[in-house]
Formats: C-alpha cells, sequence, structure tokens
C-alpha cells in the first residue's frame, strides 16, 4: 500500500518537464477519488502561481487559492467522467479555456488529473498518465 509521500513521489515525476519533447510543462497532477469527488494528493508545479495569472477568460481563477481552483476543476471534470460515453479508453481530455485537463482511470476508485497549457503534447500527457496508472494500479 502507498503512503501520501510516496504517492506524491509517484506523481511528481509525472510534472518533470521533457525538454527534448516540448518547452512546455504539466501543472498541477492530482490523485482523484471517485466516490469522494475530491482530489486525495496533488503536486504542483513551482511556477504555477506565474503561469496561471491571466485575464478573467480564463478557467483557473487567480483570486482564490490554487487548492481550490482544484477542487473545482476537479468537481467539473468527474462530472464529465461520469457523463462521458464509455468507451476502450480509461482516458479523457477536456479543455477549459487556457488549459487540458486529463483524467486516467488507474482502477474503479481512483483516477489521476492532469492540468497542462494548450501546447503540452496530449500524447505526451497520456503516455505519462498510463505509465504512472500501471505503477499505481497494485498499489492502491
Amino acid at each position: 500500500m502507498l503512503n501520501s509521500k510516496n504517492i506524491s513521489n509517484l506523481l511528481s515525476q509525472v510534472l518533470n518537464p521533457v525538454p527534448e519533447v516540448t518547452s512546455s510543462k504539466p501543472l498541477s497532477i492530482s490523485l482523484l477519488s471517485t466516490s469522494s469527488k475530491k482530489p486525495l494528493v496533488s503536486c504542483f508545479q513551482n511556477t504555477l502561481e506565474e503561469d496561471t495569472k491571466g485575464d478573467e477568460s480564463e478557467f483557473l481563477n487567480t483570486g482564490i487559492t490554487p487548492s481550490d481552483n482544484l477542487r473545482i476543476m476537479s468537481l467539473t471534470s468527474l462530472k464529465a467522467w461520469e457523463q462521458r460515453a464509455k468507451t476502450e479508453y480509461d482516458w479523457l481530455v477536456i479543455r477549459f479555456n487556457m488549459y487540458y485537463i486529463y483524467l486516467y482511470k488507474i482502477n474503479d476508485e481512483y483516477l489521476v488529473m492532469l492540468c497542462c497549457d494548450l501546447q503540452y503534447p496530449k500524447v505526451l500527457a497520456i503516455k505519462k498518465l498510463e505509465k504512472l496508472s500501471e505503477a499505481m494500479r497494485d498499489k492502491l
């Protein structure tokens, strides 16, 4: 069984940049519970505050804390996950104005949620989440 420190270490690896592929970096990653409908463990890029300051048309609200923004994204994303057409894919991509939210299923109880800017390559995000999900599946 994983503890929160081990989970944080695993999650934070997904935030590592891949300069050979893109200069863009993921902004945050969270382990979500489908039953409690909230993030259990989250990791943020050090530059999150700088990267998310913008005008009012952006989804992330600079007037509230990153953890509150995360709760909003989590609730909205989990609702979209529940309403999606059942497919053979274990992932879902949702666009929130200036950001993409990637959800990836670990098991029936847990999802991981990755927040990236629009320039971050979708294939890279999904591949990173696939590998993370495989690593966490047997431990949760």
